[in-house]
């Protein structure tokens, strides 16, 4: 089976500083994802991460831009 990824960009509504480091409270502003297993970009808000928590599971791996230096 051909390996596709997932390229994931995640946006807060609060910056690290704002919620004094607690990364329980910075929300989800919006994810945008490019899924080359159908060639198409989707976007998801906070209330429809478990839309996304299903296509991330069934995706061959995942790329985040920009997840390792976060906010």
């Amino acid at each position: 089976m051909e390996k596709l990824p997932l390229v994931l960009d995640l946006e807060t509504k609060y910056l690290f500083r704002d919620v004094n480091r607690d990364n329980k409270k910075l929300g989800v502003s919006v994810v945008g994802v490019y899924d080359y297993k159908d060639k198409q970009e989707k976007t998801f808000l906070e209330n429809e991460l478990n839309s996304l928590f299903k296509l991330l599971e069934g995706c061959s791996y995942i790329i985040g831009f920009n997840i390792r230096s976060f906010d």
